[in-house]
């Protein structure tokens, strides 16, 4: 048996069919459970994760976690919503601004703060050039192009054979 279908239509059989995945590889700028004043671009990553740009500072942006929530889950969603949601270039240096902890944005949520305009209290605490690909979300200052934090996306694969 052969079924063709258009993407639309997988799209819309997942949905009808209760999924909870993504579909392709890019994430989607959406509307959330995240009030609208401060969010108009949310934009959610392929792993689930939120970003919300902080409008009062320019070039900082909140992650939220879905599920788990190590380093390497948020240094995806930053370097896919940099690259993909903002089309940035890959090479865009990203720092953490605020360590993983509560949400300035929302308070009462788990975010870690990112920018790609670092203050001098940021540069001040980040190495220049870091030679690891350990990622952390601990350290103010902690930094790595956007692109070393979009290899760190797991490829979604909504099929379960």
């Amino acid at each position: 048996m052969k079924i063709a279908m258009t993407g639309g239509a997988i799209v819309a059989m997942l949905a009808l069919s209760g999924c909870n995945v993504a579909v392709g590889g890019g994430g989607a700028a959406v509307s959330t459970s995240f009030p609208t004043a401060t969010s108009t671009s949310t934009f959610i990553a392929r792993n689930s994760f939120t970003v919300v740009p902080d409008r009062s500072v320019s070039g900082q942006f909140e992650v939220f976690p879905a599920g788990q929530s190590g380093a390497s889950e948020y240094w995806c969603a930053a370097g896919q919503y940099i690259i993909e949601g903002r089309g940035f270039s890959p090479t865009t240096r990203v720092y953490v601004a605020r360590a993983e902890g509560g949400s300035k944005l929302y308070p009462g949520r788990k975010s870690t703060t990112f920018t790609t305009n670092p203050n001098a209290d940021v540069l001040a605490k980040s190495e220049p050039n870091p030679n690891s690909y350990n990622f952390s979300v601990k350290d103010v200052g902690q930094n790595r192009i956007a692109e070393a934090g979009r290899t760190a996306c797991k490829p979604v694969n909504p099929f379960f054979f």
